[in-house]
């Protein structure tokens, strides 16, 4: 049963951290799989996006992140490299981002899932339709049809 989705809550700080842009989408991801300095974030969204991205892309967002308490900074090494960290807060937020993102996904891609006739999996794309008897059934694989027509 797919949840209601409250998006004002997540519009409200999405608007609030100005995340208006699949760059500062990919640097909130980024951020949940790792601790990163801000030249490799650069170099990973270049690599992801396989546009030029500039610091003026990333290091204000960053800031806006860290005024909102979405991230922490960490100072290391003689220069002084800075290390960006999402806070538990920041988790919590861009797994909620996620959640209300999947549910929609799956809400959409469902009215779109046909079931197998002999096994009953779900079929987004690939499958496999057999005219028996007259009436034409999906199937995930031709090994359920030849079941199916066997049984």
């Amino acid at each position: 049963m797919i949840k209601y989705i409250n998006f004002s809550i997540i519009l409200v700080i999405m608007k609030k951290l100005k995340i208006t842009n699949l760059i500062k989408l990919y640097t909130l991801l980024i951020l949940l799989k790792k601790e990163i300095h801000g030249y490799d974030l650069i170099k990973e969204l270049k690599s992801i996006t396989g546009q030029h991205i500039s610091t003026s892309h990333v290091y204000p967002f960053l800031q806006e992140l860290k005024k909102n308490k979405i991230i922490s900074v960490k100072n290391t090494g003689k220069r002084s490299k800075k290390y960006y960290k999402l806070t538990k807060e920041g988790k919590k937020f861009i797994n909620s981002l996620l959640e209300k993102c999947e549910i929609l996904t799956y809400s959409l891609i469902k009215s779109k899932l046909e079931k197998c006739a002999h096994c009953n999996c779900e079929i987004y794309k690939g499958m496999y339709k057999e005219k028996i008897k007259n009436k034409t059934y999906t199937f995930c694989c031709t090994s359920c049809a030849l079941s199916f027509k066997n049984k």
